[in-house]
């Protein structure tokens, strides 16, 4: 009798082991090959009363490539490498924030849930690592920080670090390092940017003495394009890797909302604003460290979270639309650089957001 009792709470103990891993990971499941997404290499998103259609960029205009399943609320892909990332809104109540994240990696499935909420998804260079960052509860007060999970074997990466990550200042800069913001609890004078590299397991000080806090910062092939902030005042540079010097940018923003990087022609993008003006895309470029508005009037306004996208034809992708207002009703419009013009793709109005795959 005693036997049994001990066999039976042995399987107890062991299924119960079972129920809290899969709470977290859910179980690797087959792909069927018209389920894995038709995306390109930029890909547009439209939200159209909670379903979701996807285009691809054809001859400078909208191709539908067809729909994608679930209550999409960011993504991140790598094309080449046939990895697709969306996190998901699953609605628990009123005014919820809870959602999981959804992997499909080279004809696999598996799902993230071992969080409230996740937000601000970050592939590297080759799309086997997945930074974001986590909360407990539907309150910006339960936040916990930066995750990095490791997609080709299926598990989370444990940094040898005591840095808390500052929201969603972290950016991968190749396939193993990843820069971050933050400061070490009760230690003083530790805000800093951090790097870490992932083949040696190591963190280390890649800036220290920022002017003020950092409040973006978007890395380059030399270097870093910085935003910080002291007081009622922001300062742009440019922080040289090399030479380990800092370069102030002549016109300043006072906020970044979204970069997309050009490495090839060593340009960064950005979705901004200076004080007391409307948003705008601008171009900072490392050659003469100036930064150029490139958009005014047409559109009127910039949607700051739709996203900014760039292709291999260095021609950059945004939304925008007439009043801030409106914010569903969209477009979706290219800036290309070869002929420094702005132009509209969409033929209709939507709720949009643009996405490019990792390079």
């Amino acid at each position: 009798m005693k036997c049994f009792l001990k066999s039976v709470i042995l399987i107890i103990t062991f299924l119960t082991s079972l129920t809290f891993v899969s709470c977290g990971i859910k179980k690797e499941q087959k792909v069927e090959e018209n389920n894995v997404p038709n995306y390109s290499e930029v890909t547009v998103l439209e939200n159209a009363n909670g379903n979701f259609n996807a285009f691809k960029i054809d001859d400078k205009a909208l191709a539908n490539v067809g729909s994608t399943t679930g209550n999409i609320i960011d993504m991140a892909y790598d094309v080449k490498n046939s990895v697709y990332v969306h996190s998901i809104s699953m609605p628990n109540g009123e005014n919820s924030n809870k959602n999981i994240i959804d992997i499909n990696s080279l004809g696999k499935k598996f799902q993230l849930k071992d969080f409230y909420s996740a937000l601000d998804l970050k592939l590297n260079s080759n799309g086997n690592k997945l930074a974001f960052r986590t909360f407990k509860s539907n309150s910006l007060s339960s936040a916990e920080g930066m995750k990095v999970y490791d997609i080709k074997n299926n598990k989370y990466l444990k940094l040898k670090s005591k840095v808390l990550v500052s929201g969603k200042l972290y950016e991968w800069i190749d396939e193993n390092k990843i820069l971050y913001y933050g400061s070490m609890e009760g230690k003083k004078n530790s805000q800093k940017i951090y790097i870490y590299d992932f083949s040696k397991d190591k963190e280390d000080v890649y800036l220290d003495g920022i002017n003020g806090n950092c409040v973006y910062f978007s890395p380059m092939k030399n270097g870093t394009l910085i935003l910080s902030s002291r007081g009622d005042n922001e300062q742009l540079y440019y922080y040289d890797i090399r030479t380990k010097t800092a370069k102030s940018i002549a016109v300043n923003l006072t906020e970044i909302y979204k970069t997309i990087t050009n490495y090839k022609n060593e340009e960064v993008f950005i979705l901004g604003t200076e004080g007391g003006q409307t948003n705008a895309l601008y171009v900072f470029s490392y050659k003469d460290l100036t930064l150029k508005r490139l958009t005014y009037d047409f559109p009127k306004n910039l949607d700051m979270s739709a996203g900014v996208a760039i292709d291999n034809n260095d021609n950059v992708y945004f939304c925008g639309m007439e009043s801030l207002e409106q914010n569903s009703k969209k477009d979706v419009y290219m800036y290309n650089e070869k002929e420094n013009s702005v132009n509209l793709i969409s033929t209709e109005q939507g709720n949009y957001s643009v996405y490019s795959s990792v390079k």
